[in-house]
């Protein structure tokens, strides 16, 4: 039994961390500890705020506490919180954990024996948690809904009913009635980090609401730099043996560079229908430098330019439909984080399949994760009909990411340039005769 009080073992624990998983280290060293004694867990938000329970870590040795607070680390790094997308929040909790734990087993940390695994399900162990969800949704269901398989497991792993330890009735039998999993770190109680805000977090989060400058901490901008950060040591590390397979597969697209060249693209297709922005690399004698001031200003003083670029406004449509697989996505998302970095500014996203599903302004690949719905049938007219019915922040150009299998407008829209990004394996073509072909693989 460790000797460390509760505050010096999460300390203790990231230290072990630091050194057994140092591809973590960005991530680690943003996270920020609060005790928590309203709830027997160990939890996360979307902050990097972990809130631990004194009873709950109380004679638990550091490993599995290092253990512990990786799979919280985990769920944010996976970006969990940011993936849900609409699922049920407690199904999609245990969806995590199965996706988390055989990777934190591998790193040789063990998890407390009620955590939530692969195997107790007869399913494989190296899934995403959209997989894993998928397979839960699956199998046989009681009352309480989805969720109720998962915690229904839960329960027979903690003997819940069957006189043994657990958060049953007061007469020893379980609640089958409550969907919700047992408040437990690593099996189906994670917090926001997983896309289930435990109830403290939830009164923090109203409280903060109400209070002068919100929650302290790491911005979103800090997290989603940490991601990237830790993504690439990730993808450049040569000795993270079985840990590599799930945490490849997230880095690579976190981290894949994008085919197209996207800020010649845009310039070059949008010249001539572009807002300017000021700093850049066109000369513009209509407004004097500011600098010019400095030089003083009369007659026999110079006169220098400002200097603009080019930036058109862009719509991205992605097309959601059946005909489009989980790679095509993946590669559409991948051009898209492109234009974000070429851009760096809003980009109008519409997504759709036979019908426009969701329009919204989105600066990060984060922001379009939860949007992606879809699955019916393939129709490109309805978005350009909602780009040509648009007033105000009418695009220059549209980008629409597709396979290329559905109808088009006969003709081109006015004022709107048109980028066909044509994804998938073999021969695609664009489905109309107008607008700029471009095929990414």
């Amino acid at each position: 039994m460790s000797r460390l009080t509760p505050a010096q073992l999460i300390q203790a624990a990231r230290r072990v961390l630091l050194s057994a998983t140092p591809y973590f280290a960005p991530l680690l060293l943003l996270i920020r500890f609060e005790e928590n004694q309203a709830e027997q867990t160990l939890s996360m938000n979307a902050r990097g705020l972990l809130r631990y329970s004194p009873d709950y870590l109380a004679g638990r040795e550091l490993p599995m506490v290092a253990a512990l607070f990786l799979h919280e680390v985990m769920h944010l790094f996976l970006k969990h919180h940011s993936r849900i997308q609409g699922r049920d929040p407690a199904l999609w909790n245990i969806a995590g954990d199965l996706a988390i734990n055989g990777v934190v087993e591998a790193c040789g940390l063990p998890l407390p024996k009620e955590g939530m695994f692969a195997r107790d399900f007869g399913f494989p162990v190296g899934l995403t948690a959209e997989e894993y969800y998928e397979r839960l949704l699956q199998e046989p269901t009681g009352q309480g809904g989805p969720a109720t398989s998962g915690k229904n497991k839960l329960d027979e792993k903690e003997g819940k009913g069957k006189g043994g330890e657990g958060q049953g009735t007061t007469d020893g039998s379980s609640d089958s009635s409550d969907p919700r999993p047992s408040s437990k770190a690593a099996c189906g109680s994670c917090g926001g980090c997983a896309g289930q805000p435990t109830r403290g977090e939830q009164e923090t989060a109203a409280s903060s609401e109400s209070n002068e400058g919100g929650e302290e901490g790491p911005s979103e901008g800090d997290i989603s730099r940490a991601v990237a950060a830790v993504a690439q040591e990730v993808q450049s590390s040569k000795n993270i043996g079985n840990v590599a397979a799930l945490l490849r597969r997230m880095a690579d697209l976190l981290q894949q560079a994008a085919q197209v060249p996207w800020r010649q693209k845009l310039r070059h297709v949008a010249t001539r229908c572009c807002r300017r922005s000021p700093g850049a690399e066109h000369v513009d004698w209509s407004r004097p430098n500011r600098r010019t001031i400095a030089l003083g200003i009369g007659p026999g003083r110079p006169i220098r330019p400002s200097y603009t670029d080019h930036i058109p406004r862009v719509m991205v449509a992605v097309d959601t439909s059946g005909s489009m697989s989980e790679r095509d996505l993946s590669v559409a998302l991948r051009e898209m984080q492109g234009i974000f970095r070429a851009l760096r500014a809003e980009v109008a996203l519409v997504v759709c399949d036979a019908r426009v599903h969701a329009v919204q302004e989105v600066r990060s690949i984060e922001q379009v994760l939860p949007l992606l719905q879809g699955g019916g049938g393939t129709d490109f007219r309805p978005v350009f009909a909602h780009a040509e019915g648009l007033r105000q922040r009418r695009p220059d150009v549209l980008v629409f990411a597709t396979d290329g299998l559905g109808p088009a407008p006969a003709l081109a829209p006015r004022g709107i340039q048109t980028i066909w990004l044509l994804v998938g394996q073999g021969e695609r073509k664009a489905p109309a005769s107008w607008g700029h072909e471009i095929r990414v693989t």
